[in-house]
């Protein structure tokens, strides 16, 4: 490839998509950490094997955790709880990376909206998505969920943030792991599956085991 050719391919990129759960999130999910924290260990590893088997939507998953796990908590209370929650290296070094390339960068997620807000704001991501939840007179969590988000409209708000900045899909490329990232991988211009399940590295144009973020961007082609 010649050197003008790899400055097309850079500048054709022009957002980037990161699921958080196994993913941003190494070796885990934001239900399990926050399941292990508040000493529901077993009701949690039930719902996610449920879900990673079909066995459970989103919706069903995302109910019964608001009920048993949030309801009467408060969002900064349950955002402490995450603070050693197990990540991936360099991401705020991709990030960061990306943007002087003018790219954005949006962390694309089915889990708990407080949870993907957090993240993204802990490492510079410029958006987030996510099951919002109820909110009481006092701040707290009613144990409701007022907004349900599932795999489908994760691939809606990767659309709506290429309608943002007026850009086709084909400039986007997205990474993620499992069954919420599939139908986005068939959306964008390049996707890769980072520490992934089957299904995922089947549906993806690459796939990657690592523990570095940097490393997976890598695989985009003419980005680096």
């Amino acid at each position: 490839m010649e050197y003008s050719d790899i400055i097309d391919a850079r500048s054709h990129w022009r957002l980037a998509g990161f699921d958080l759960d196994g993913t941003l999130v190494y070796g885990t999910t934001v239900l399990l950490h926050l399941g292990s924290k508040l000493g529901e260990v077993e009701f949690v590893q039930s719902l996610v094997s449920g879900y990673e088997s079909y066995k459970f939507t989103n919706r069903e998953v995302s109910t019964a955790a608001a009920s048993k796990l949030f309801g009467g908590k408060h969002k900064d209370d349950l955002i402490k709880l995450l603070d050693d929650i197990p990540s991936l290296d360099k991401i705020q070094e991709t990030v960061h990376i990306l943007k002087s390339h003018e790219i954005r960068s949006v962390v694309a997620s089915v889990t708990f909206g407080f949870a993907s807000e957090w993240f993204a704001k802990r490492f510079g991501f410029d958006g987030s998505s996510g099951i919002e939840l109820a909110v009481d007179s006092d701040g707290n969590y009613t144990g409701e969920v007022a907004e349900h988000f599932d795999e489908l409209d994760k691939r809606k708000f990767m659309i709506k943030q290429c309608r943002d900045m007026a850009i086709s899909t084909s400039e986007v490329f997205y990474i993620g792991d499992s069954r919420s990232d599939i139908p986005t991988f068939g959306l964008v211009g390049f996707s890769i599956a980072l520490n992934a399940n089957a299904p995922a590295r089947a549906a993806a144009s690459r796939a990657i085991n690592s523990r570095s973020l940097l490393e997976a961007v890598g695989l985009v082609p003419g980005l680096l």
